[in-house]
C-alpha cells in the first residue's frame, strides 16, 4: 500500500504534522502512536516524533528535498538535540521568516524562494545546498504551500497559470501537475504528505483528488 487517507485527531491538514524524507518521517507530537505503523508503512521509513518551537506544525516550518533539511533558528536546545540524533544533514536558517515550509520549495536541482527572505538567509542557504536559487515571481510569496513534491514528481495549485508550473517545473527538475486536494484547497502542501514511496492525504480529499494526486506524483501512469 501507497497511500491513504488520514487525519490528526479529527484535523485533515496531514500535511502540517507529518514531514517524510527519503529515509525517515518527522511527525509532530500532536500525531497518535497508533497512526505511526501506517505511516512507516506508507513511506517506508521509520517515524520519529519531533517538535518545532513547541509547535507540531513541522509542515509549516520544515523544507526538505528528500535527504537535507531547513531548519529555523527558532528551535528549541532539546528539539535540536532531538533532531541531532537523527543524523539527518540540516542547517538552522537564521531568517525572521520562519515559515521555510511556506516560503520556499527546493529539490537537489533547484530552490524557489519567496523574495522577502533576507539575502543573508538566501545565502546561507544556498551555501548548505549548493544549489541554483530564484527568487519567486509568480506573485505568491509563500510558494511552498502550493506545491507537493518528492524526488521527481509534484502536485501544485491550479491556482498556478501553465507559465508559472512551466517555469517551476524547469527550474525544481520535477514533472508538474495541478490539483487540490481536501474537496479543493489550492493549498496542496497542507493536505497532503509524500516522498518516493507513497503518501497520505487529507480525510476529506475526494477520490477524484486522490486518483489526480496519485498520478501527479508518479505512482500510477495517466
Amino acid at each position: 500500500m501507497h497511500v491513504s487517507k488520514l487525519d490528526i485527531n479529527g484535523n485533515s491538514l496531514v500535511g502540517l504534522y507529518i514531514f517524510p524524507l527519503d529515509n525517515i518521517v518527522l511527525v509532530g507530537n500532536e500525531v497518535p502512536e497508533e497512526d505511526y505503523s501506517l505511516l512507516e508503512e506508507i513511506f517506508q521509513a521509520k517515524v520519529f516524533p519531533m517538535s518545532v518551537a513547541g509547535t507540531s506544525l513541522l509542515g509549516v516550518f520544515l523544507a526538505t528535498d528528500g535527504e537535507k533539511l531547513l531548519v529555523p533558528n527558532i528551535l528549541f536546545n532539546h528539539e535540536k538535540e532531538l533532531l541531532d540524533k537523527t543524523g539527518i544533514p540540516y542547517i538552522l536558517v537564521n531568517t525572521a521568516n520562519t515559515c521555510l515550509g511556506n516560503n520556499l520549495v527546493f529539490t537537489k536541482k533547484g530552490l524557489v524562494c519567496n523574495p522577502s527572505l533576507e539575502k543573508s538567509a538566501i545565502e546561507q542557504i544556498v551555501q548548505f545546498l549548493n544549489i541554483p536559487v530564484q527568487l519567486s515571481d509568480f506573485e505568491i510569496p509563500i510558494i511552498g504551500s502550493f506545491i507537493a513534491h518528492n524526488n521527481s514528481f509534484g502536485l501544485v495549485s491550479h491556482d498556478l497559470s501553465d507559465k508559472q508550473i512551466a517555469s517551476l517545473s524547469k527550474h525544481l527538475g520535477l514533472r508538474l501537475i495541478p490539483g487540490t486536494v481536501n474537496m479543493g484547497s489550492p493549498q496542496v502542501s497542507s493536505g497532503i504528505a509524500v516522498n518516493d514511496k507513497g503518501f497520505v492525504v487529507g480525510t476529506i480529499s475526494g477520490g477524484p483528488e486522490i486518483m489526480n494526486a496519485d498520478h501527479a506524483l508518479g505512482f500510477i501512469d495517466g
